[in-house]
């Protein structure tokens, strides 16, 4: 094999774009999920991520916060993601009792994770996720 090393027959990280306004919040959760095996982009809003994604072909999942500063929310977002990058998967957060999941055609998949969570119950979430576009690949 001239010219290939190890890691060139390694699989890539699946990768996630996490969208949290919450500096504390993002730095921790983050790190879990590198922990966790995943390579991680952060933005602080929607308009930071969708800049990201237009840059970063390589997301598999997008977990964003529900209510964000700026224009656009989580679910505007989402439904953004959903229209350009539809194998892109979706997992949405929220620590406010008044989001509910979403019945749009296109977020009906997306899971709603409800803060505060477990992180068990993130990365088993997440690892569902991932399934779904492996199967779907």
């Amino acid at each position: 094999m001239s010219g290939c090393s190890a890691n060139a027959l390694k699989p890539a990280a699946p990768t996630i774009l996490m969208v949290e306004d919450e500096p504390v919040l993002l730095e921790t959760i983050a790190e879990c999920l590198r922990d966790w095996g995943y390579t991680v982009l952060k933005a602080p809003n929607a308009t930071e991520a969708i800049a990201r994604l237009a840059t970063d072909s390589r997301v598999d999942v997008v977990f964003t916060d529900i209510r964000m500063p700026g224009r656009m929310d989580g679910f505007g977002l989402a439904r953004w993601v959903r229209e350009r990058y539809p194998g892109i998967r979706i997992l949405l957060t929220s620590g406010y009792e008044g989001h509910s999941p979403p019945e749009d055609a296109y977020l009906a998949d997306a899971p709603l994770l409800r803060k505060p969570y477990e992180l068990g119950l993130l990365r088993d979430r997440v690892a569902d996720l991932m399934t779904l576009r492996s199967a779907e690949c």
